[in-house]
């Protein structure tokens, strides 16, 4: 809920709210909000919308992939991590190219430092190709 409150006061992501923002971050407006009642009603009514949609949208791809959930959840009930290579094992390839993908990588290999790993042959692509 924060997030879509956010996606419409803040960063102008509604089109009947517009692309306004209402973030008041040192509290220039005083105690109470930089708009008035029938905005923030407007505002909960898309937030609402918002949120409604969401949970629609989330509950059809649910059922739609009904049976790939299931080979998931089955597989997690054996073995509490699944990785990319399982996934793909159980369910097949993503439905779109993969052009870069991320990993954990530090020294130690401990840290969250997100890398990002990229395809060598695009590497020596870039390398090979001549300087414009």
């Amino acid at each position: 809920t924060k997030m879509a409150y956010a996606m419409v006061t803040m960063y102008g992501m509604n089109d009947k709210v517009g692309n306004v923002s209402f973030n008041d971050p040192q509290n220039e407006f005083g105690f109470g909000k930089p708009y008035s009642e029938k905005t923030s009603q407007m505002i909960d009514e898309e937030v609402r919308k918002m949120i409604s949609e969401a949970y629609d949208r989330t509950v059809a791809l649910i059922q739609d992939k009904r049976v790939e959930v299931e080979t998931v959840a089955k597989s997690l009930l054996d073995k509490e991590i699944l990785f990319r290579e399982d996934l793909e094992k159980l369910i097949g390839k993503r439905p779109f190219e993969d052009h870069h993908s991320t990993k954990s990588r530090s020294d130690n290999g401990e840290s969250d430092e997100q890398v990002q790993i990229v395809d060598e042959a695009e590497v020596k692509e870039k390398e090979e190709s001549p300087e414009e």
